[in-house]
Formats: C-alpha cells, sequence, structure tokens
C-alpha cells in the first residue's frame, strides 16, 4: 500500500510533469507512440550494438529511432514486385514502334506547347 508521504511526491512530480509548455510535444510524442504496435527484437554482437549506439548518438537519434529509419531506407532500395513479370511488360514494349525525337527538338516542341 502506498504510504501518504509517496503518494504525496507522486502527485507532485505529476503536477510538474510535463515541463510548463511542452505538453504539446508529449502529446506527439504519446500519439506517435500509440500508432506504432509492434515490436522487433534484434540479437547483435556487443561491438556491433555498440557501434549503432555510436551512429545514433551522433544524429542525435535514440537507437530504436535509428534503426526504423536504417530499416525504412533499406526497404526502399528493395525491388517491388515480381523481376519476371517487369521483364514481360518490357519485352512486349520493345515490340512496339514509338515516336522519338532529338532531346533539343522534344523539349522546344513542349515548350511552344505552353505558349500557344
Amino acid at each position: 500500500m502506498t504510504s501518504n508521504s509517496e503518494m504525496a511526491t507522486d502527485t507532485k512530480v505529476a503536477e510538474t510533469w510535463p515541463p510548463h509548455g511542452k505538453t504539446g510535444m508529449l502529446r506527439s510524442v504519446a500519439c506517435y507512440t500509440h500508432l506504432m504496435s509492434k515490436r522487433l527484437q534484434v540479437l547483435l554482437p556487443d561491438a556491433e550494438m555498440d557501434e549503432i549506439r555510436r551512429l545514433a548518438r551522433r544524429e542525435r537519434l535514440s537507437v530504436g529511432e535509428w534503426a526504423r529509419q536504417a530499416l525504412r531506407r533499406a526497404r526502399s532500395t528493395q525491388s517491388s514486385g515480381d523481376p519476371q513479370a517487369k521483364l514481360k511488360v518490357l519485352r512486349e514494349a520493345v515490340k512496339h514502334s514509338y515516336p522519338t525525337a532529338d532531346i533539343d527538338q522534344m523539349l522546344e516542341e513542349i515548350e511552344r506547347g505552353y505558349l500557344e
């Protein structure tokens, strides 16, 4: 059971937190973390974890945020879609004859179209 002195201390902390003028930031953090609902646990050797901590600190990020950003970058470089389907579309496209021109001529025609 919590004693009255412990309760008074907890109440005082609650009254002083968050610091004056920082409630918007706290709400943003609460909303942001509320939207994240899955955890990912990754086991790393100590040396690798130390390096990641150093990199995160250099960018002034938490290790978790650094890892999220690294995973997003990795996902964005991955191909989306079946390579065979892409090749099929390309093979079909090269069978057709598309109009082409010198790039300077094409740009000039586009500019002329804007002015008309």
